[in-house]
């Protein structure tokens, strides 16, 4: 079996770089290579820096690099990716645009030619550099998976279409752990969420400070408490929104906050919190 690649959007802060660490290391248990397709530089991580292998060949299997950039030149869905460009990079010019495509196409070619990687973890493939090469792997015939961030202390959300539609929750440290001692580990654990989070997020719905509303806490005859853990197309960066991709994220609503709306709307008995994505608190 071949090396596993992952790739890594965020900048890590130090708790983030010990998660990824863990979960690595368990690919190593069993006997894999791991390598870290990143731009940012981990102190943590830097052994698994896919620029300490590429360097010293990236002169080589240059047939190789040229089919791999031919076909997924031919074979993208280059309309999606277009949109996605310019709308990342708020620059509305076409020119921008290929020649963006054209640059993370060649990078995904050299990268995947020369690691030839047996699984490539994607993480979020709706981004546009490790999107594109997400769905060249797929193209070249690669085995892929979606990778992000999970809701809970120590986890991962993986998921094999990619679209973090379908996930399934996976813990660096086995959930077992969490059911044997219930709340309480949740109530200790939980401030990790906000430790692992970089004083830069974003916070897309103007709340410097999760609070859980008073509302929720009051003990109501046949209240029903609901959490929704929310990936929305603005955490995802799916365009445009009339995309099949898109639809298969959330196919009855236009972000995760509006369905946590609608959730909370759909009876008085409901009490509703939405937790967005991690990225924005």
């Amino acid at each position: 079996m071949g090396p596993v690649l992952i790739s890594c959007i965020p900048r890590l802060n130090d708790a983030q770089q010990k998660g990824l660490l863990a979960l690595i290391s368990e690919f190593e248990a069993r006997g894999l290579t791991v390598h870290l397709w990143s731009d940012h530089k981990y102190h943590l991580l830097r052994k698994y820096d896919i620029e300490k292998l590429i360097f010293p060949v990236r002169e080589k299997n240059r047939y190789t690099r040229y089919w791999y950039y031919l076909k997924t030149w031919l074979q993208l869905d280059k309309k999606k990716w277009f949109e996605r460009i310019k709308r990342w990079n708020n620059n509305d010019d076409d020119s921008f645009g290929n020649s963006e495509l054209q640059k993370y196409i060649k990078e995904s070619a050299r990268v995947l030619s020369i690691i030839n990687p047996a699984w490539f973890l994607c993480w979020n493939p709706y981004c546009c550099r490790f999107g594109i090469a997400y769905d060249a792997a797929n193209l070249l015939g690669f085995k892929t998976i979606g990778i992000d961030w999970g809701f809970l202390p120590d986890t991962f959300i993986l998921d094999s279409k990619g679209i973090l539609a379908t996930s399934e929750i996976f813990s660096t440290n086995p959930l077992v752990k969490y059911r044997e001692k219930s709340l309480q580990v949740f109530r200790q654990r939980g401030e990790i969420i906000f430790e692992q989070l970089s004083a830069k997020s974003l916070s897309l719905y103007k709340q410097p400070k999760a609070e859980i509303p008073a509302d929720f806490q009051k003990k109501v005859k046949d209240a029903v408490k609901i959490l929704v853990l929310g990936i929305g197309e603005i955490d995802a960066g799916a365009y445009p929104p009339e995309h099949p991709e898109r639809k298969g994220l959330l196919p009855f609503h236009e972000s995760a906050y509006r369905q946590a709306v609608d959730i909370a709307a759909a009876s008085e008995k409901f009490r509703v919190i939405f937790k967005p994505h991690p990225s924005h608190n």
